[in-house]
């Protein structure tokens, strides 16, 4: 591994490579900043959020905005959810959106409601002009993001897809290492997945699978990544062919290539056997290197690469613990008008992604595509 200090590159093309280097960590963002989430003490006061939907994602964009001071009020779908977490949060709880809506006049609205109810809660607000984020996916299909679109062109209301490893200060630095021109030309953008996809627990059984299960795991699970390699190509998908696919809940395993356009390859590759070591990977390359984010078990790297020389890229030791700080950073300065609202686009690529993926992984694995069975159910009318 070559050295980064100057004294010891002789060479005037490694010499380059050096200058290069530095040059990429002077233009990388401030991930202290950008991911800090702001105390009411620091800024003004933060803007009230409604969340709507109470789930396992609901919980805890509630309770992070009860921490900033930032919590209108929960809606959620039973009277006994509604008592807890009035007790839990202090706030308002209410069964009906538009009665949430009407009560508190929100200056935001996150809706984190199951997803056949994403379009129907979203509208709601969007309609009313009020500024709205959607978690992941926008809707369960792309007839109902079609009426958020439409929605949002006739009223002109900021909108926000929520796509939380996009978030990821690591997922910043290779971004802004691709902005700066450091890799030269893009050619690939990678992830990688090994290990158990079920955290400190054990995998479900897999006598108990079905392949409509196993193809809607796929599809939810991917739906990250393809985020995240959206994010980093700058382009959507144009096509996936799968070389491997073993689809199951419990063990997924999938070799995917995607087709950007112009020269750009996407590859995603899982290894969901739990048995092996955790690592958890993203990474771009160039004509002139690469940068590859790396997590396991025992550390956590970002490598720059350019030619024979290496370098470490630090990530911050302030960053969140979560990247649902960093969004909900974002969608504050959203509602203030400070940074544009990230489009339905990106939304509508990570589904677009997401299904090309489960399609050829279907076609591959020589099982049947049941929209309803993997995709769930259709979006409320």
């Amino acid at each position: 591994m070559a050295s980064l200090q100057p004294d010891s590159i002789q060479s005037s093309s490694a010499t380059q490579i050096n200058l290069a280097i530095k040059l990429a960590l002077t233009q990388l963002v401030n991930v202290t900043y950008l991911y800090k989430a702001r105390s009411v003490e620091e800024s003004q006061s933060p803007p009230s959020i409604l969340v709507i939907g109470h789930g396992r994602w609901g919980e805890r964009y509630a309770s992070r905005l009860v921490d900033f001071g930032a919590l209108a009020g929960v809606v959620v779908q039973s009277e006994s959810s509604a008592a807890r977490c009035r007790e839990a949060y202090q706030r308002p709880a209410f069964q009906s959106v538009e009665e949430a809506l009407n009560q508190t006049q929100p200056k935001g609205v996150a809706v984190l409601s199951p997803t056949c109810w994403h379009v129907q809660h979203a509208l709601l607000a969007i309609e009313r002009k009020i500024p709205t984020m959607v978690i992941k996916p926008v809707a369960a299909r792309l007839e109902g993001a079609t009426q958020l679109k439409e929605a949002l062109e006739k009223h002109q209301t900021p909108y926000f897809s929520v796509h939380e490893m996009v978030w990821m200060p690591a997922i910043e630095r290779i971004k802004k290492t691709l902005e700066a021109g450091t890799l030269g030309e893009l050619k690939q953008v990678r992830s990688f997945h090994q290990g158990s996809f079920h955290g400190d627990g054990p995998p479900p059984p897999m006598e108990n699978e079905t392949p409509g299960e196993n193809l809607g795991f796929l599809y939810d699970s991917t739906m990250h990544e393809a985020s995240v390699l959206n994010h980093l190509a700058g382009a959507p998908p144009q096509s996936v062919k799968v070389k491997k696919v073993f689809a199951s809940v419990a063990r997924p395993e999938i070799l995917a290539k995607i087709d950007y356009g112009d020269g750009v390859e996407g590859v995603l590759e899982y290894r969901g056997d739990p048995d092996l070591p955790e690592v958890f990977s993203f990474a771009a390359e160039g004509s002139l290197g690469s940068v590859v984010f790396e997590a396991t078990s025992e550390d956590t790297t970002c490598t720059l690469r350019l030619g024979s020389a290496t370098a470490e890229l630090p990530l911050s030791v302030d960053r969140p613990s979560h990247p649902i700080d960093a969004a909900i950073h974002h969608f504050e300065e959203v509602i203030r008008g400070a940074t544009p609202a990230e489009g339905l686009q990106e939304g509508l690529d990570a589904m677009l992604g997401a299904e090309l993926i489960c399609r050829a992984a279907a076609e591959k694995a020589d099982l049947d595509f049941d929209e309803a069975e993997i995709l769930g159910p259709a979006d409320k009318s």
